[in-house]
């Protein structure tokens, strides 16, 4: 279930930050754990997955 500390979540932004996943709530800062966003399986573990991996590489 997506649930923030605003209890809007209305609009989310893509945002990479290491051992986290990449979704965010763009009002409050929430994180919310990608099995929770209502995306097609493709983008989640597929693109969503991949970008995370190569962010974390690049901050490495």
């Amino acid at each position: 279930m997506m649930e923030c500390f605003c209890e809007q979540a209305r609009e989310l932004k893509v945002d990479g930050d290491i051992g986290a996943d990449p979704i965010w709530c763009n009002h409050c800062g929430c994180n919310f754990d990608l099995e929770d966003i209502p995306i097609s399986n493709e983008l989640k573990k597929g693109n969503c997955k991949n970008w995370v991996t190569i962010y974390g590489e690049w901050m490495d």
